[in-house]
């Protein structure tokens, strides 16, 4: 699994930091909407549930796509309005349908 592109980019908090379960590494982003990143794996994957800590976060959208091109992106999940007290950590789960 590796993130292959990302709107936003800063060397000290690299994109590939959404994949690493460690807190203390996380990717920031230019505070503009919306802010997108492709994660790609080595071989077909079945996810089913995606987890994910966000700051200042509006909304998430999961879009899948099973072509080896990436072509062909599928809506395939979607978290309510995210809220959060100004500064604080939002801890989101959001289960997938099938892309």
């Amino acid at each position: 699994m590796e993130v292959s592109c990302a709107t936003s980019f800063d060397e000290r908090f690299d994109p590939n930091n959404v994949i690493n379960e460690d807190p203390k590494n996380f990717w920031v982003t230019t505070g503009l909407y919306p802010q997108e990143v492709l994660i790609t794996f080595n071989k077909a994957r079945v996810v089913n549930n995606v987890r994910f800590l966000t700051q200042g976060a509006k909304k998430v959208v999961i879009e899948g796509c099973k072509t080896t091109n990436a072509s062909e992106f599928k809506k395939v999940g979607e978290s309510k309005e995210l809220t959060g007290k100004s500064g604080g950590f939002q801890n989101e789960s959001i289960t997938l349908t099938d892309a």
